[in-house]
């Protein structure tokens, strides 16, 4: 492995992140291929590897791969067919039917079942991609639908919309990760489409035992460390990471950095290394702590600013559950647990950051998801230009591209549209650069 190669590395292998999950994702295939449930709702909060994980079990280079396989045998490359979209690039304005239409389309696997020629979006989408599945089925493969980020296309689907794809279910099985569970979303259109069949898996924070194997792993393939170097840094490694909590994502960024500092910084004393480890952690993790807040609710974050004050009343303790589902909570104790932050980086982050995001009223109801995270995202840092970088890592999890930067144009042209009458501002454009928001609050009071 060359120098300065395993941040790459570990953006490259996916396997990791199976850590703490690989009975997980085992027994579920195990459900698919006998179809005994049809629809998985895979829900977690951000950086918890739901995007991860669907992007692992959708490559079967990675699947088929392994000396020891994570699919029954009656699952192989001939007759698996997954298909994965990322429901985050999808136009607002594109129906449902003909978003899953065109990713099915774009497989290989159900290439041969297609009618050539004959498919394009319109009224009839539905109809086509059920006989396309119909038919592929039939002749014994098996499709499942992996999609990202559900719950940003998916909030406005109307009931009778819902009702035309609760079919598919019948030809076809889907995982959906999803940041807020279904339920919560659209009740009534979520079980017209999936009904009785949806298995819930909730993705949390990864225990310590397999924290100490992820651990592990980020050291044996550690560039040029030999087993010796590796084992003698264990110590110090396990110490200094402790601070991220049990967060797989944050595990493998942390050893990114770690790695490479040891690198650059070989003869400095270790408690040197550790200080200097946490100030970059505080740096490179600031911007998720931030996005945790801004898309936690009014409530949890009273409860949040409860906590930290040491002054819970009755309602607290329910929201503060929610919070520890979702891996931004951990408790100690027995009988009656504590609750706190799930590392000590997050509870300092906490301590310094004020938890009610002020302003956030403005937009609440009024847009998209989708519309409504890029406005939060903007609000944080009103009258200033933001960088294609931000808006694309923070709101799609995309490099910059040129076909990321036209998804970024495009959906800030539907939301300069959408915003005329909502919000007494403007967005500008900063050619090159970014974005900005130009914004009196005073104005929208």
């Amino acid at each position: 492995m060359n120098n300065n190669s395993f941040l790459d590395f570990l953006n490259e292998e996916i396997p990791p992140i199976l850590v703490g999950r690989d009975q997980l994702i085992s027994s579920m295939f195990r459900e698919i291929a006998n179809g005994q449930v049809r629809a998985y709702e895979m829900s977690a909060a951000s950086y918890m590897g739901s995007s991860a994980l669907l992007e692992f079990i959708s490559s079967m280079d990675h699947l088929f791969g392994q000396k020891k396989t994570l699919f029954p045998k009656s699952l192989t490359p001939k007759n698996y067919c997954p298909i994965y979209l990322d429901a985050a690039m999808a136009l607002d304005d594109i129906p449902a039917a003909d978003w899953l239409l065109e990713g099915a389309l774009k497989s290989e696997n159900l290439a041969d079942f297609a009618e050539k020629g004959k498919y394009s979006p319109s009224g009839q989408s539905i109809r086509d991609l059920r006989n396309l599945l119909k038919r592929s089925r039939s002749a014994g493969l098996k499709t499942v639908f992996l999609i990202d980020h559900f719950d940003q296309k998916f909030t406005s689907l109307k009931p009778e919309e819902s009702m035309n794809l609760r079919g598919l279910t019948n030809f076809a099985s889907f995982v959906i990760a999803t940041r807020k569970p279904l339920a919560k979303l659209n009740q009534y259109a979520y079980g017209s489409w999936f009904g009785s069949v949806t298995k819930r898996i909730k993705l949390d924070a990864i225990d310590e035992n397999a924290k100490r194997e992820l651990i592990g792993w980020c050291l044996a393939n550690a560039n040029n460390l030999t087993q010796k170097q590796g084992k003698a840094l264990v110590p110090l490694y396990s110490k200094a990471i402790r601070i991220v909590g049990m967060i797989p994502s944050f595990i493998l960024t942390a050893s990114a950095e770690f790695c490479t500092l040891r690198e650059n910084l070989p003869q400095i004393p270790s408690e040197v290394v550790e200080t200097v480890l946490k100030d970059r952690l505080n740096t490179v993790f600031q911007p998720r702590f931030s996005y945790y807040l801004r898309h936690l609710e009014k409530d949890n974050k009273t409860s949040l600013a409860n906590l930290l004050a040491d002054n819970l009343n009755e309602k607290d303790y329910s929201r503060l559950i929610d919070l520890q589902q979702l891996g931004l909570l951990t408790t100690e104790g027995g009988l009656n647990p504590r609750f706190k932050p799930f590392s000590p980086l997050f509870e300092h982050y906490l301590s310094i950051e004020a938890p009610i995001g002020k302003h956030k009223i403005i937009v609440n109801g009024q847009f998209s998801a989708l519309h409504s995270r890029i406005l939060d995202l903007m609000l944080e840092q009103p009258n200033q230009p933001i960088g294609y970088d931000i808006f694309l890592q923070q709101i799609w999890g995309k490099p910059v591209d040129d076909k990321n930067l036209r998804l970024l144009r495009e959906t800030m042209r539907g939301l300069k549209k959408k915003m005329t009458g909502k919000i007494k501002g403007e967005i500008i454009t900063h050619r090159g650069a970014g974005y900005e928001l130009k914004i009196d609050f005073e104005e929208n009071l």
